[in-house]
């Protein structure tokens, strides 16, 4: 996660967003991004190979311009399918100034691209789902981007789209967001719940005045006399964000700790 900064008065605004690396669907285009990539590596030799082949005079010259156009074509192809998975594995980063949001892919495609805020400080960020086409496998379905599932979570902000995200990563995005966007906020809007796990009895989300990730749980002053419980709100970092949100079982130890009044150096005031 980027360190948030935030200064008021005659100087500048910059907040950095959490950089959140999709989960099941960024292992996913990994693995198709290595894959492409390997392929792309296959064409190469195949084109040195012709090129070899050319030159010993093997291979006629209307063959071989060919195979060269043809290779050509699958490379330039794959190459950008392989970009664009990439970006899809790797995190974004979302920079909010004064004047405009910034959001930076980590390949050039898709391309980067600028928002203007408005007036109350968004635009505001929502989750969307996409309905993606699924070749072989629903023909009635509508999108660009090939799926085995159909329904891909994406944040939508100002009418562009950033993903497609695991819809856990999507709704901590969007609250991340709307967190940084909000002006004004009043102290009770400090915090931005993204998952309540109601049986683990915590909450896991972000502080609006610092960026930082919390979990939050009902704890007393004395660790032991649970009829005077009150919530209270820890620092934690992204790695625990990303593990107690997707194993709520892994955060019990933690929880565990913070109720016999430990992590005291995590409290949030």
């Amino acid at each position: 996660m980027a360190v948030v900064v935030t200064e008021h008065g005659n100087r500048t605004e910059i907040i950095q967003c959490p950089e959140l690396t999709p989960g099941t669907i960024g292992r996913q285009a990994l693995l198709v991004c290595v894959c492409l990539a390997a392929t792309c590596i296959a064409l190469l030799g195949i084109g040195v190979m012709l090129w070899g082949q050319q030159a010993s005079g093997s291979v006629p010259p209307a063959e071989f311009w060919i195979g060269v156009a043809i290779v050509g074509c699958g490379f330039a192809v794959l190459f950008v399918a392989a970009l664009r998975e990439m970006s899809n594995a790797l995190p974004r980063r979302i920079t909010i100034l004064p004047g405009i949001i910034s959001v930076r892919f980590a390949t050039p495609l898709p391309v980067s691209f600028e928002l203007a805020r408005d007036k109350k400080g968004g635009p505001a960020a929502e989750v969307h789902h996409r309905t993606h086409k699924n070749y072989g496998v629903n023909g009635n379905s509508s999108g660009g981007y090939a799926t085995i599932r159909s329904r891909k979570s994406y944040v939508r902000l100002g009418g562009r789209l950033i993903g497609p995200l695991d819809n856990e990563d999507a709704e901590a995005l969007a609250a991340a967001l709307n967190a940084a966007l909000r002006k004004g906020a009043s102290p009770d809007q400090r915090f931005s719940d993204v998952v309540v796990y109601r049986i683990q009895q915590f909450t896991l989300g972000f502080d609006n005045k610092t960026g930082a990730h919390y979990l939050s749980t009902p704890i007393t002053k004395d660790g032991q006399h649970h009829l005077a419980e009150y919530e209270a709100y820890f620092r934690i970092d992204p790695d625990e964000f990303t593990r107690f949100r997707d194993d709520p079982a892994s955060a019990a130890e933690f929880i565990a700790t913070c109720r016999r009044n430990g992590n005291r150096d995590r409290l949030i005031d």
